[in-house]
């Protein structure tokens, strides 16, 4: 009897623990703290992995700055952005900026996708990587982006290849338009927070606030808060808003803050590029329409 309760308990042990023979001796013992397809996937990435450092920041900082369901076209745009900038920072002594680590766009992508959408982005740098951008014989500029313009992008005189572009498929975009309603005690305590040195009444906030100018694409260029004169960028910045296309007004008793666009609206439109991609734009047309003034080679 005791015999046939040991083969009984061994036989059930072994059942429990067969799952995790059969996967250490085909996929080795996984590390604490991973899943075995954690382990997996990073040791098939890193076998890509004789990959220059450079190669494989490039894809990490596109993963980083574009949905990997974006058009094919519009990531490959994005890609040749991310290259250009990354050279124009090695070029003037600076870091580049970071990219995603593997694990970050596991979590992003999902365990299941990891792998395809490891090698779209991967695919997106190497097809694109003989394009070179120039203006006036110069091959080394920061190219600017943003996620969504308001309906144009914004021209900059200390850039002279950037020129606003008329970018009229961002409208439809839920990030086109915000609307938010605050209460005037609600304003004024933000106003006081931002510009603490300002003498605020308390009465009107929103007619301390002055709107000195706006630029071709509608943003504003100066604002001035109570004595105080910002750029509307870092007016934006101060306030959290979504972009410094922007309206301040008071209706029905409540403060209206509207914004157009979400980002600082200079350069390519990554929503306006993902739509000249649908209608079959390829990722040169695209950079060429934000972009008029640059040379493009292949």
């Amino acid at each position: 009897m005791k015999e046939k309760i040991k083969i009984m308990l061994s036989l059930v042990i072994f059942l429990f623990l067969f799952p995790y023979i059969v996967t250490v001796f085909f996929q080795g013992t996984p590390v604490a703290g991973e899943s075995v397809y954690e382990t997996a996937t990073e040791t098939a990435v890193m076998a890509q992995g004789s990959m220059p450092k450079e190669r494989e920041q490039l894809i990490a900082i596109l993963a980083k700055e574009i949905h990997v369901d974006s058009e094919r076209e519009a990531i490959r745009a994005q890609a040749v952005i991310v290259r250009a900038n990354y050279d124009y920072a090695v070029a003037a002594g600076r870091e580049p900026e970071s990219g995603l680590s593997v694990q970050e766009m596991m979590a992003a992508f999902g365990e299941k996708n990891f792998a395809t959408d490891y090698q779209i982005l991967a695919d997106a740098v190497d097809d694109t990587a003989d394009i070179t951008v120039s203006y006036g014989g110069n091959t080394t500029l920061m190219l600017p982006y943003h996620a969504v313009s308001a309906g144009k992008t914004r021209t900059a005189a200390e850039l002279p290849y950037l020129t606003g572009v008329d970018s009229q498929a961002d409208l439809p975009s839920e990030d086109y338009l915000k609307v938010i309603y605050f209460e005037k005690t609600e304003f004024l305590a933000q106003l006081e927070q931002i510009f603490p040195n300002a003498a605020f009444q308390e009465t009107d906030p929103v007619s301390q606030i002055a709107i000195d100018g706006r630029d071709d694409g509608g943003y504003v260029t100066s604002v001035t808060v109570c004595g105080t004169t910002v750029s509307g960028d870092e007016f934006r910045d101060r306030f959290g808003l979504a972009s410094a296309c922007f309206t301040i007004a008071e209706v029905d008793g409540r403060v209206r803050v509207v914004t157009k666009g979400l980002g600082h609206g200079y350069g390519l439109s990554q929503w306006g590029a993902n739509e000249l991609a649908k209608d079959g734009k390829d990722c040169v047309e695209i950079l060429k329409y934000y972009f008029p003034n640059i040379e493009i080679t292949e």
